[in-house]
């Protein structure tokens, strides 16, 4: 809660109880002294300075778009392929940008609806393809694929087991590591459902 970093709520509200101290500084006829209406202009003056600092930074807020360009191109030929999957889950922003690029139905969340298994597939992130074979030896229903540095494209079913696996082995420190919202693992709430009434 009281990180500073730029997108933080702390940082807001320290911005903000500089403002109120220094207004305050200022016009509280009962707290006022000498040294009152320097100190207020003061804070008041740094956080309209604060405030004009260049916060839109595309490197620190954007997407890599570059990144996802490259998943894109990788993965093209099996999500057009005739064996193709009928959703895929990815992050958010990883979700948006596939969405846009391909036509595909690409979703942060886990679906609420009963999709075949061999076409809900997943684009997990910060996992190794060689731990996804480690763990999970012939099991695979489908040969994943190893998608740049950061993603492996596989089966949901397949992406299952494999946390299955994890637990069974009581590797809960790789199980914190990627259960994040980089791989989404929970399933779309209800207030986001287009035709909740049908």
């Amino acid at each position: 809660f009281w990180r500073l970093d730029w997108d933080s709520l702390g940082y807001r509200l320290f911005q903000a109880a500089l403002m109120l101290v220094g207004f305050g500084a200022v016009w509280l006829p009962k707290y006022r002294h000498q040294w009152s209406h320097g100190v207020g202009a003061a804070l008041v003056a740094l956080v309209i300075w604060w405030a004009g600092l260049p916060y839109y930074t595309p490197d620190h807020w954007d997407p890599p778009y570059g990144r996802y360009e490259r998943v894109v191109q990788q993965i093209t030929p099996q999500l057009n392929g005739p064996n193709g999957p009928e959703l895929v889950i990815a992050h958010k922003a990883l979700a948006e940008y596939v969405t846009f690029r391909t036509g595909l139905d690409v979703l942060p969340w886990q679906p609420e609806y009963e999709v075949p298994e061999s076409k809900l597939w997943r684009l997990a992130y910060g996992v190794d393809a060689q731990e996804v074979a480690y763990l999970l030896g012939q099991e695979t229903k489908v040969p994943f694929q190893k998608v740049g540095l950061h993603y492996v494209l596989m089966l949901e079913a397949d992406w299952q087991r494999f946390l299955d696996a994890l637990a069974a082995e009581e590797n809960t420190t790789m199980l914190e590591r990627i259960l994040t919202w980089e791989n989404p693992h929970e399933e779309r709430p209800a207030y986001l459902l287009k035709n909740k009434d049908d």
